[in-house]
């Protein structure tokens, strides 16, 4: 420290000294409240869940409070060599009327019943501090309007007072709020009294008092840190038992045969996926397959595709009939669906008959390359969506089957992927790749195509996708 202080000039170390041991206590806590400001704002900034606002406005108002103090401005004027007194007034203005908007968005965040009013506060402050900055400028003279902006400050801290005090909640927090309150109030009195020289102190109080608020407020958003971390962890934990209890309805197995061949992709975009799939019925001769997309996403989705599992199972009986089976499906989930509706897909075939037959409720038509050279064409026969209507009726379509023949069944999400440009990826995209990927097994197919839809999008946005995607590749040998 003193090979430091030996390099700096001789008529710049006093000045410094005085100013250090003058604006002390003030310079002190204004660099803490600086760092703490920006501590916040870097972990607001690195946590990717959980983001808590109140995190975001409570950092900026320490670091713009910090950065308007008046014994911090005035050692920074010696240490920068910038010792101009107007220009510093002006910063320090500029920087006090903008800091009662951190503070009210902060308030915003912590207490959700008092939103009205701040709401209509937010909204005259707009003018107030466009009005400020304009005088102050106008009349060459920074903080013009001290004393209206003082007892402005003081009604806003009042509201924040009467909000602190009919908090319902009596946690830990919102006690040591209170006492925070209590005691940045009484700093402020004593402040008053020692500006008056009423009452001899070795210095201002006020900025300990409000260190001692914010301190009680920073344990505040500590407290809201944890608990949302706490509810997060739960929520993944329920996450992850939502997606065993999903991975269960799906078949634990495919048809691999040497008749038949069956590979799936299924690839949810949250924790738990709307798309369902499964065997209704497979021997060697016989392969009944349905696919099905529940509308919305997450949770509530999920749940509905568990009972679209149910629906499923009691069809067996006419398993060879898929309009019976998209039937008894719309019969099953009729009345159990609030906004929500099921569109799918129900492909049968026959072997030994050499026919197929296809239904589907809403669902984007299949995809059928007819022998082994055939060109491939769309096979539908749509009715309405599942859980709609209870009078619902449904066809199917019946074709000749050929050796070499293959079939994609696939949701929506195929389709209507977009890339960057906001153009989707078409039926017209998936029936080349289709044509491209002729020579190989399914399990190849399907993978070709998943690529094919990744270089589309955007490996990096592909993931960010809004839908949940599955499809199936079917070949008859």
């Amino acid at each position: 420290m003193h090979d430091l202080a030996l390099q700096i000039p001789e008529k710049y170390l006093a000045p410094v000294r005085d100013a250090l041991l003058y604006s002390a206590i003030g310079t002190v806590i204004a660099i803490l409240f600086i760092a703490t400001g920006i501590a916040c704002l870097v972990i607001y900034r690195m946590r990717k869940r959980g983001h808590d606002a109140a995190l975001l406005w409570f950092g900026l108002f320490l670091l713009l409070y910090g950065a308007r103090n008046a014994d911090f401005l005035h050692v920074v004027s010696f240490l920068v060599h910038l010792n101009k007194p107007l220009f510093w007034a002006y910063f320090s203005a500029v920087i006090h009327h903008l800091l009662v908007f951190p503070f009210l968005l902060f308030l915003w965040e912590i207490f959700p019943n008092w939103r009205r009013v701040l709401r209509w506060v937010l909204w005259a402050m707009v003018p107030i501090m466009a009005v400020n900055l304009v005088a102050d400028f106008t009349l060459h003279r920074p903080n013009a309007f001290y004393e209206f902006n003082t007892t402005l400050a003081l009604v806003i801290f009042l509201v924040f007072v009467v909000a602190v005090f009919t908090l319902s909640q009596k946690t830990l927090s919102t006690r040591g709020m209170r006492i925070g309150v209590i005691v940045f109030s009484i700093s402020m009195v004593a402040a008053r009294l020692y500006g008056m020289h009423v009452l001899r102190l070795p210095f201002n109080p006020e900025p300990v008092g409000f260190a001692v608020l914010m301190l009680t407020l920073g344990t505040l958003i500590t407290s809201r840190a944890i608990e949302n971390q706490e509810r997060l962890s739960a929520l993944d934990h329920e996450l992850a038992i939502a997606r065993q209890i999903q991975a269960s309805i799906l078949p634990t197995a495919l048809p691999h045969s040497s008749r038949l061949r069956v590979a799936a992709r299924y690839l949810p975009m949250t924790a738990v996926a709307g798309d369902f799939y499964d065997v209704l019925v497979h021997d060697d001769g016989k392969l009944g397959v349905i696919i099905a997309d529940v509308s919305g996403h997450g949770v509530p989705a999920a749940l509905i595709a568990s009972m679209v599992k149910v629906a499923t199972a009691g069809q067996l009986p006419h398993a060879e009939d898929p309009s019976m089976v998209l039937a008894g499906m719309n019969h099953a989930l009729c009345g159990k669906l609030t906004a929500q509706f099921v569109t799918a897909a129900y492909l049968f075939l026959d072997l030994d008959q050499h026919i197929l037959r296809y239904a589907a409720a809403g669902h984007p038509p299949a995809m059928y390359r007819q022998g082994i050279n055939g060109s491939i064409a769309a096979v539908e026969q749509n009715g309405l969506p599942l859980g709609m209507l209870s009078v619902a009726t449904y066809s199917f379509t019946e074709r000749p089957l050929t050796a070499g023949s293959r079939f994609l069944l696939y949701t929506d999400a195929l389709i209507e992927a977009t890339n960057a440009d906001g153009e989707s990826f078409s039926a017209e995209r998936v029936e080349a790749a289709l044509a491209t990927s002729a020579h190989l097994d399914t399990e190849q197919a399907a993978d070709e195509l998943l690529d094919r839809l990744k270089q589309w999008v955007g490996a990096d946005t592909f993931s960010q996708q809004q839908d949940d995607l599955t499809l199936l590749v079917i070949d008859v040998l």
